[in-house]
């Protein structure tokens, strides 16, 4: 919104997200107060104008990985792109591959996953997933920092070498613990309609 990036919650206007969105570079702000030497922001949103009628290997050791400062962005997309979702996964197709490079598919042969892995990981599939979906998205990285960071190191992942999808066991888990949530959350829906409907007969019997 006029060449900035905002975070749109629940009651914030499109026409004046200038004021009732959340400004990204506000976030970033806090992000660089903090002591932490190393700060990630993950964003899985869209980066288009709301208004303009569009739907919306590294072989570097633990020391140099310490010595890494500053604040690395992942985007889900560039500016002025959509990021789309996948009912499927039940989230958006960049959350689909963060989850998966997150898991052990962008870790390097040294079983440690890397910032940079995973950006590479991440915007490979979303292109790839776009191309073959005709749904343009590119994620973007942003944000100012010193060397690698390094995030986790995979533990007894089996991943096929040179896969760009997230393993078929971690997706099926992800899954149905999604699926899992969404009938939790419908039983718990209907239970509270049917006490909203219990208590309107008891308030006209009275």
């Amino acid at each position: 919104y006029n060449g900035s990036n905002y975070l749109a919650t629940a009651d914030s206007a499109a026409s004046n997200l200038g004021s009732s969105g959340i400004a990204v570079s506000e976030v970033e702000s806090f992000l660089k107060e903090s002591a932490a030497p190393r700060r990630i922001m993950w964003l899985d949103a869209c980066r288009n104008d709301p208004l303009a009628g569009r739907k919306g290997a590294n072989q570097l050791g633990y020391r140099q990985y310490s010595d890494a400062k500053g604040i690395k962005i992942l985007y889900a997309t560039e500016a002025g792109q959509v990021s789309y979702e996948n009912d499927e996964l039940s989230h958006g197709v960049f959350t689909s591959y963060l989850l998966g490079a997150l898991a052990g598919g962008a870790k390097g042969d040294d079983g440690l996953i890397l910032f940079g892995d995973v950006a590479s990981y991440v915007i490979d599939g979303v292109k790839r997933y776009g191309f073959e979906n005709s749904q343009s998205q590119t994620p973007f990285v942003g944000g100012e920092s010193s060397g690698e960071f390094m995030i986790a190191r995979a533990k007894g992942i089996d991943i096929v070498a040179g896969r760009p999808e997230p393993p078929k066991s971690y997706v099926d888990q992800l899954m149905r613990a999604s699926k899992q949530l969404r009938d939790r959350f419908t039983e718990l829906t209907e239970r509270a309609k049917a006490m909203e409907a219990r208590v309107g007969e008891l308030q006209e019997r009275n």
